[in-house]
């Protein structure tokens, strides 16, 4: 798998998070309900209709739809299903974010921007522990120094600020000084900004925007309600920059009336140039199926259909529970295949003619194009950051062999219980190379125990007979 992950516990991470990695969300119009401000609602399969006829939604209106659809799943996803409900608004304004050092004179926001970003305004640089004065920098250079925003395989801020080694002006350290401390603000989109947020509040792993199944379609974000495939650029755009960085995979159905290689609308765009705009995401789904009866909201029944499954069985021909009326031609489904779509087809040979979903994958190359694996490298990493952010927490570990100790045991037991649960097949080993400098108090040793940052901890692990490596680039627990 390959993650690296960095873990770092501090006076400001007030409690570890609840490890859960099955939540799921859809988001819909808020509109359709008449909401005055996006919403979001946790819902269960045995509370969904309630709560949102409750909230002003008809039981015709695409929201209730897709949540219905989502658990119509068999056997019924037994997670908490999020349903936000989007509402155009104001941009939003993002003051003094802090920034957390990466590494070379990169900092990273928390808080990551999506597709409509509207410009770094200024950063400040705090040097000292007391926070009483601080420097004002800006991206042009025309104040302090000046840096340059890194963007992600879409042209759009990671996130990311890169100060420029040798700029003159009021240099920032790195690696930065004990007690310093560095914020941006920045402006983005509302709807968008509430996506981003809802993603991380509500640790959400599995993620679809409700549409109909239709050769048109609504881009609820947009305010646009008569989107054609060729906006599908900006909204999927939209979205997959809100699950960047996030242990979070995006179902996403293509419009019902689009064949491969032809043109989805006036505007002339093509699926090809969507496949191109996503690449080989491992975090991104896209299925595709011909219009149901009821003009189904695929992507919400494929995400169901996902959540009912356990992660470590392999999503290969399951049944989905969607109104589908008429599969994809055969030429058209080799097509869809070939470019890792999902498309249903009937088994006219099995009792009953069902209609099964052709195969679970993502965009990803590999191991990685399998939904289950994708979630069940989530599952890990997300366990791995919840456990160690509460041993953290309880400020019992020190830079010591002893220490480290603590951590390995606690990893050791993190993997036990994957293994209990069948996320992985089992644990090979956990090497902290700094432990043995730590013991024989060596420069090394004493470097990271100057720095309080355990710098690289390496996990091996079986998942399916494959030895598979995980790296933890940096643990620090401030005291």
């Amino acid at each position: 798998m390959g993650e690296y992950l960095t873990i770092i516990w501090d006076a400001e991470t007030p409690a570890a998070a609840e490890i859960s990695w099955d939540n799921c969300m859809l988001v819909v119009q808020g509109d359709e309900a008449s909401l005055s401000e996006s919403t979001v609602y946790a819902c269960t399969a045995d509370d969904w209709s309630t709560q949102l006829v409750n909230a002003g939604f008809a039981t015709s209106d695409q929201a209730y739809e897709s949540a219905s659809i989502f658990f119509s799943a068999s056997p019924t996803p037994g997670c908490t299903l999020f349903v936000l409900a989007l509402v155009s608004g104001a941009i939003q304004t993002y003051t003094d974010s802090p920034l957390i050092y990466v590494s070379d004179y990169i900092y990273e926001t928390p808080v990551k921007p999506p597709l409509q970003f509207y410009g770094t305004q200024e950063v400040k640089y705090f040097p000292d522990a007391e926070n009483t004065g601080y420097w004002t920098n800006k991206q042009d250079g025309s104040v302090g120094m000046g840096f340059t925003v890194v963007n992600d395989e879409m042209s759009n801020w990671a996130g990311r600020l890169n100060f420029l080694n040798g700029l003159s002006g009021n240099v920032i350290d790195d690696p930065p000084r004990t007690g310093s401390k560095i914020t941006c603000s920045f402006n983005i989109g509302q709807a968008t900004a509430d996506i981003t947020e809802t993603i991380e509040t509500y640790s959400i792993n599995m993620m679809a925007p409700s549409y109909q199944n239709t050769a048109t379609k609504a881009c609820y974000t947009s305010g646009d309600s008569n989107a054609y495939f060729g906006d599908m650029k900006t909204d999927i755009g939209r979205f997959i920059n809100a699950i960047a960085g996030k242990n979070c995979i995006l179902f996403y159905a293509l419009p019902g009336g689009s064949a491969p290689g032809s043109s989805g609308c006036s505007l002339g765009e093509k699926w090809e140039d969507m496949k191109n705009l996503i690449g080989q995401r491992e975090d991104v789904a896209l299925l595709k199926a011909k219009p149901s009866a009821l003009n189904h909201d695929m992507a919400a029944g494929y995400m169901g259909m996902t959540a009912s499954t356990h992660p470590h069985t392999t999503m290969s021909f399951a049944v989905p529970h969607m109104g589908i009326t008429e599969e994809e031609s055969l030429i058209n489904r080799t097509f869809w295949n070939g470019g890792q779509i999902a498309s249903p087809m009937q088994r006219r040979e099995l009792s009953g003619s069902p209609y099964l979903i052709s195969h679970g994958f993502t965009l990803g190359t590999g191991y990685s194009s399998r939904i289950n694996y994708v979630r069940c490298k989530y599952i890990i990493s997300q366990s791995l950051v919840n456990g160690l952010w509460a041993l953290l927490a309880e400020r019992s570990v020190r830079m010591s062999y002893v220490g480290m100790q603590l951590v390995k045991n606690k990893i050791a037991g993190i993997f036990k219980t994957l293994q209990d649960q069948g996320i992985l097949d089992g644990l090979e080993y956990i090497r902290i190379p700094v432990e043995n400098d730590l013991k024989a108090n060596n420069a090394a040793g004493q470097a990271a125990r100057a720095a309080r940052t355990i710098p690289s901890i390496e996990i091996g692990f079986y998942w399916y007979s494959s030895l598979e490596k995980i790296t933890i680039t940096g643990i620090r627990n401030e005291a």
